[in-house]
């Protein structure tokens, strides 16, 4: 299990999570949603450890990523067992996608044996031989999918990925998130889409102003018990 507890993070000495803690199970979708800058994207970023936390723990299983009590003892970063996509893609814009997804495997000597199933069902290998800036951001965006799920990691970590996807995709893209679930993996995936959480998720995490508010399985959607997450749904 990944998870992060009692998180704290600040930028400049602005508060961005305050002492958040949540898990990312095996073989479960867990959603994280809340309005634009309740702290989703900050999230993902210190339990991947992109960003260090203030204070806190983070960790996989029994192996501790992060303690800020014990910092001297923190091992190397759960990369590649911990990966994420963001909303922002970070392509090489001189490589083709073909070599975007590929440089990562190659260099960490990953089996490439399901690319090419990989690939068609994302239905981008018609834009292997173009270049990221030649390409909508749905592309893009699934080119990036593709790079991180091929790595196998335990825990798959997913920033408003399905933004710039249309439904057709978006349906593609959670059949592909639910068969890697089925397989084990553990998945995270910040959304302000309620209907795709809905339709995927096992487990919910909704954040505000820095706070989990509420978590729950599928019926803490159907019945919030916060006056902030009914609002909150009544607008999504």
């Amino acid at each position: 299990m990944l998870s992060g507890k009692e998180i704290y993070f600040e930028i400049n000495g602005f508060e961005i999570l305050k002492k958040v803690s949540l898990e990312v199970k095996p073989s479960t979708i867990s959603c994280l949603i809340g309005p634009s800058g309740s702290g989703k994207s900050s999230i993902i970023n210190c339990l991947s450890l992109l960003s260090l936390p203030k204070e806190g723990i983070v960790r996989m299983g029994n192996i501790i990523y992060f303690d800020d009590k014990n910092k001297e003892n923190n091992l190397k970063l759960p990369y590649p067992d911990v990966t994420v996509v963001f909303q922002g893609l970070f392509l090489f814009p001189h490589l083709t996608n073909e070599r975007n997804i590929l440089l990562p495997l190659q260099e960490l000597q990953k089996d490439t044996s399901r690319f090419d199933e990989l690939i068609d069902k994302l239905k981008i290998r018609d834009i292997l031989k173009k270049y990221p800036n030649e390409c909508s951001g749905g592309e893009r965006q699934r080119v990036a999918l593709a790079r991180q799920i091929l790595l196998r990691p335990k825990y798959l970590l997913l920033d408003e990925v399905t933004s710039a996807l249309d439904i057709e995709t978006i349906q593609i893209v959670s059949s592909i998130l639910l068969e890697l679930k089925n397989k084990g993996m553990g998945i995270l995936l910040a959304t302000h889409m309620i209907n795709l959480a809905k339709s995927i998720g096992d487990y919910f995490y909704f954040i505000d102003q820095g706070r989990i508010i509420e978590t729950g399985d599928i019926q803490f959607l159907n019945t919030p018990k916060t006056e902030r997450l009914k609002e909150f749904l009544h607008f999504s």
